[in-house]
């Protein structure tokens, strides 16, 4: 429709699953974080490629690596995935109920996979999808190298270059941040409150929607992941145009 001058870029669409493809997604992702996170990808995905394929395709992608693509690499070819659905015509094993926190195509460091069941168990925290969310949408790698430079610090090694550790990704129009302040002793609440928004206002755009999550990591802990965590987030996104009739 968009070649055909029907459409534009700008125009809205409405997300669409049918039975089928429901169906599909809830057997080989079957935890509450895989199933979200899958949702939160997919309607992105089109954004980042220009492919062609079907919903399995892209639910194959997804169980590989997480549909982690870099946009940069393929930037002006057109993709086309040939006989790449092998993942879901094989049976699913179901997970058992101790494994419901763990995100299927997504492979974490150890530490981020004990963040990740520690914020899925705290029920009380509001925004714990939300954090879960941006801890998801960064690139694996980076999050191993996070993970590096947290346990060297307790270990009470020197950092020379701040005490933030700060982490992007960009999906379409919204920026995932990942933030860890390694500090010595707990932040004032007025401080940390002020360490967050500041975090924020360094990649707020009027264009874009920030997501933002800010642990608190400290050296002498007795906690095995994290000591504190904040969310934010800024900004709105652009209304879309609608179809006229």
């Amino acid at each position: 429709m968009k070649e055909l001058g029907l459409i534009k870029d700008d125009t809205a669409w409405a997300p669409v699953l049918t039975l089928g493809e429901l169906q599909m997604i809830a057997r080989h992702l079957d935890t509450e974080l895989s199933f979200q996170h899958y949702l939160t990808r997919r309607q992105s995905v089109d954004e980042l490629i220009d492919f062609d394929g079907d919903e399995q395709d892209i639910l194959s992608m997804y169980l590989t690596n997480g549909l982690w693509i870099d946009p940069t690499t393929v930037q002006g070819c057109k993709l086309t995935f040939f006989e790449a659905d092998g993942l879901v015509r094989r049976p699913n094993l179901p997970m058992s109920g101790s494994y419901k926190s763990l995100v299927r195509g997504v492979q974490l460091s150890p530490l981020w996979n004990t963040v990740v069941s520690k914020l899925y168990a705290c029920e009380g925290q509001p925004h714990r999808f939300d954090i879960i969310n941006v801890v998801l949408n960064q690139f694996p790698p980076a999050l191993a190298d996070m993970e590096r430079n947290i346990r060297r610090f307790r270990r009470g090694a020197r950092k020379e270059d701040g005490d933030i550790v700060i982490m992007k990704y960009i999906v379409g129009k919204r920026i995932f941040v990942l933030a860890c302040y390694l500090a010595k002793v707990m932040p004032d609440l007025n401080e940390w409150q002020e360490k967050g928004r500041g975090i924020v206002s360094m990649f707020a755009d009027e264009n874009t929607v920030v997501e933002c999550a800010a642990f608190i990591f400290l050296r002498r802990s007795k906690e095995s992941t994290f000591d504190g965590v904040s969310f934010y987030r800024y900004g709105c996104e652009s209304k879309r145009t609608e179809v006229g009739g």
